[in-house]
């Protein structure tokens, strides 16, 4: 498992080529921090935990923290239909979907 970097202030760090696999970005001020060509967003509170989604892509990385829960954005897709449908926080989750495929098309 990935380090808990929850709540730390990662204001202006170099983390180009670091590997977050894994890593609790919950909380944490990535503000400034060069992340070479990865992005991170985090969108939240979601669901029925109220808890944050992490969303990490670039060109070898493609990765999706919801909760204990990783995989990439497709499988996260693919869970999101099977357990919610088009219903309750399904549509929720499936509107960040939505926003996260445009913000990576546009920023490929």
């Amino acid at each position: 498992n990935g380090a808990s970097i929850s709540g730390a202030s990662l204001n202006g760090a170099n983390l180009s080529g670091a590997d977050l696999t894994g890593a609790d970005l919950t909380g944490a001020n990535l503000r400034g921090a060069d992340l070479g060509d990865g992005h991170v967003i985090q969108v939240g509170p979601l669901g029925a935990r109220q808890d944050y989604l992490i969303v990490k892509w670039g060109p070898d990385l493609d990765e999706v923290q919801a909760g204990c829960w990783q995989g990439t954005l497709a499988a996260f897709a693919a869970r999101v239909k099977d357990a919610y449908g088009n219903r309750g926080h399904g549509r929720d989750y499936q509107a960040v979907i939505a926003m996260i495929r445009s913000l990576r098309a546009h920023r490929a």
